[in-house]
């Protein structure tokens, strides 16, 4: 899923950051950038808004759990 939008962004985003092929780990501080990002995403690739809304969910249960957000790779 990750290969899909990972390519649509800057690479000053932290969702250039995530690797399709390794593993990547965000925090609960990086959480709400990741949130800002994966919206803008969702506004201009309105195909990918399915995937972004599963990541949303994701993101806002580790949220609450004040974790991490583990994205495993390929």
């Amino acid at each position: 899923m990750a290969r899909r939008w990972v390519s649509t962004v800057w690479n000053d985003h932290l969702v250039s950051r995530i690797d399709s092929y390794g593993d990547t780990m965000i925090n609960l501080i990086q959480l709400p950038q990741l949130t800002v990002e994966l919206d803008e995403i969702a506004s201009r690739r309105p195909e990918l808004r399915v995937d972004v809304r599963a990541l949303g969910a994701l993101i806002e249960e580790a949220t609450r759990a004040r974790g991490y957000l583990w994205i495993s790779g390929d």
